[in-house]
């Protein structure tokens, strides 16, 4: 071996040194490849597991209602969330009080309560890391933001008695990262 590295005008310490030096390359290329093919499988599942999530959202008919009910700002929804927003502004007001809201205002209360309950379960896997930023701005923010954009609803959810703190916080993301958009200017 000796002979071979006599022939090549380097020395075998210039020769051990490249050899090292090329399986750290190598060894690093690997490892760069093997990390980024992870994140991408884990992405992958990942969505997959945010759209099945969506697919319930939208298959949940109780859930559209009331998505429906605050698109179009149903007076109905309105009038309900702003008879119980002015009771907890009472002192000593109880939002839960038997009486304050007749059946149908009850019914519609619970409905919008297991609505935003839904959001907030969407709230905390975001917060948690489970679902990345991409993909809960283009799978979520838009609910978000309609809560946020709809005065009484918003209120509704500042009720400490809810506790809906990552709620809260998913929506206030909802609007700066909506409101961080780039305009884009036809004209």
């Amino acid at each position: 071996m000796s002979t071979l590295f006599q022939c090549w005008p380097w020395s075998p310490d210039v020769w051990s040194a490249l050899f090292s030096g090329l399986t750290v390359v190598v060894l690093a290329a690997t490892g760069y490849f093997a990390i980024k093919q992870y994140r991408l499988i884990n992405h992958k599942e990942r969505l997959e597991k945010a759209f099945s999530i969506r697919t319930e959202f939208f298959a949940n008919k109780e859930f559209m209602c009331i998505q429906s009910r605050i698109d179009t700002e149903d007076p109905e929804l309105i009038e309900t969330v702003e008879l119980i927003n002015r009771e907890a502004k009472v002192e000593g007001g109880n939002i839960h009080r038997h009486g304050l809201l007749n059946k149908p205002q009850s019914e519609l209360r619970q409905e919008l309560d297991n609505y935003l309950n839904f959001l907030e379960a969407i709230s905390s896997l975001f917060i948690q890391g489970w679902l990345e930023g991409s993909d809960w701005t283009g799978l979520w923010n838009y609910y978000f933001r309609r809560i946020r954009n709809l005065q009484p609803l918003w209120e509704y959810t500042q009720h400490y008695e809810y506790e809906w703190d990552d709620l809260i916080e998913s929506i206030v993301k909802a609007d700066d990262i909506y409101a961080e958009k780039p305009t884009v200017n036809i004209l």
